[in-house]
């Protein structure tokens, strides 16, 4: 008597068959997989993990929306207000690479172009007071993103005349520049040094444009440089109020 297949042996016989197609279709995509190169399985790794938030889109956005930095040298364009200071205690100057102690200073508000003051993520024209004899770096207090002002603290230093007298320099007395773009706490004496020969063939004024008597006060006392920031603070706030999270960064610390 021949074999009668029933509907339910077929529905069996078709589901194996199925089973079985889908586990070949399996292995070949999983033996496809295992021959791919380690070249190709990292460069769709990378591929999948670039980030693409709006957040990183924004960054270079900004980056390349920057106008180009002018060239250096180049002066300061005026001086606003000078406060000399005195600390009883010394603090550490980072914004250079011999970290010099500081007890005497001054901080001041300049001008310049905005594209010179402008804060970026790479290495950006360094303030420099002095000469080819020597000078000091200043700290950029503000951020530099209102117009054109910029709020510095300027340490003392002091270089060696033709005498071989050691003197305190008179920053009013001397050049205040731009010089080339670099990361403040990798400059040195000598690097310093070299800029001032620099601004001395570029032609720079050998001293700053004409500050107004009436824009210098008499030295000021505080403890420390975290008593210092209640008056820088203050010169924040009065002549670049929108940096308002370093104007309250300043207060919390005293």
């Amino acid at each position: 008597m021949p074999y009668r297949f029933s509907s339910h042996s077929i529905i069996r016989r078709k589901f194996i068959n199925g089973a079985a197609l889908a586990a070949c279709a399996s292995f070949a995509s999983f033996a496809s997989l295992a021959l791919a190169t380690p070249s190709a399985i990292f460069a769709q790794d990378v591929k999948v993990s670039k980030p693409t938030t709006p957040a990183s889109a924004t960054v270079v956005q900004q980056i390349e929306s920057m106008p180009a930095i002018p060239k250096t040298p180049a002066m300061v364009l005026e001086v606003l207000e000078v406060i000399p200071f005195e600390l009883t205690k010394p603090y550490e100057h980072t914004m250079r690479k011999e970290r010099p102690s500081v007890t005497r200073g001054h901080v001041m508000v300049i001008r310049s172009t905005n594209a010179m003051v402008m804060p970026r993520q790479v290495a950006e024209p360094v303030l420099l007071a002095g000469d080819a004899r020597g000078g000091q770096t200043a700290e950029r207090v503000s951020s530099g993103n209102d117009a054109e002002l910029l709020v510095i603290v300027l340490p003392e230093w002091t270089v060696v005349g033709d005498d071989g007298v050691t003197r305190v320099v008179d920053p009013l007395s001397t050049r205040l520049y731009f010089a080339t773009p670099e990361l403040p706490e990798r400059v040195d004496l000598a690097w310093i040094k070299g800029e001032g020969v620099k601004a001395d063939a570029a032609g720079l004024a050998a001293t700053l444009p004409t500050v107004a008597p009436s824009s210098v006060t008499p030295r000021m006392q505080f403890e420390d440089r975290t008593a210092l920031g209640r008056l820088l603070a203050d010169l924040l706030e009065r002549h670049t109020p929108t940096d308002k999270d370093r104007i309250e960064a300043l207060r919390a610390a005293n």
